[in-house]
């Protein structure tokens, strides 16, 4: 008996694919007001070797094909957000998207994925970020594509965190980081090669 393959559309692998790489969700929970969060990540950001391991880490978790394990990286407030506006807990959340991954990499799987390092900046609000350059190179429902553009490192509670956020998506980035909205992020690019 022949087993039957999921269609899933374009525009939902592509969502799920940039959630799956950066993981890219958002969050409006602040606590703490915005002077005091932007003061706090000029007063001590993480280190230049802290943002490598962590790049490291994400591409030997996508190397060894742990996609699941990309939703810890989720930026918290990114995902406090999403939580809120869909009214479930974020650990609810977090399965709910666990099992999109499982999903989309069940038809789909990553070949390569390239992450250069990227120069670490601050912005006139004190927030600490990098842009990193990055290429994945993909099986999609049998069809190779490859995707460039940039992983956005942003600093949380004194952590990196690692996201690739669309376009469409910047606005709920923006709502939750709004320390980091003065970024310009390069526009990414998705082709399917034949």
């Amino acid at each position: 008996m022949a087993q039957r393959v999921r269609h899933v559309p374009y525009w939902q692998l592509r969502t799920v694919c940039t959630l799956a790489i950066a993981l890219t969700v958002a969050s409006f929970v602040a606590l703490v007001p915005f002077e005091r969060q932007a003061f706090a990540q000029v007063a001590a950001p993480p280190s230049k070797a802290d943002l490598d391991a962590k790049t490291e880490g994400l591409k030997t978790a996508l190397a060894q094909k742990r996609y699941g394990a990309l939703a810890a990286d989720i930026p918290p407030k990114m995902l406090a957000l999403i939580a809120s506006q869909a009214g479930v807990p974020v650990p609810e959340l977090l399965k709910m998207i666990e099992s999109q991954i499982q999903a989309v990499f069940s038809s789909a799987s990553i070949d390569s994925f390239d992450l250069l390092p990227g120069e670490i900046k601050t912005l006139p609000t004190g927030a600490v970020y990098a842009l990193l350059p990055n290429t994945v190179r993909m099986t999609v429902q049998n069809k190779k594509a490859v995707s460039t553009g940039h992983v956005l490192a942003i600093v949380d509670d004194g952590k990196w965190y690692l996201a690739r956020v669309s376009e469409q998506q910047w606005h709920i980035f923006a709502e939750a980081y709004p320390a980091y909205a003065g970024i310009e992020m390069p526009k990414e690019k998705m082709e399917f090669l034949k």
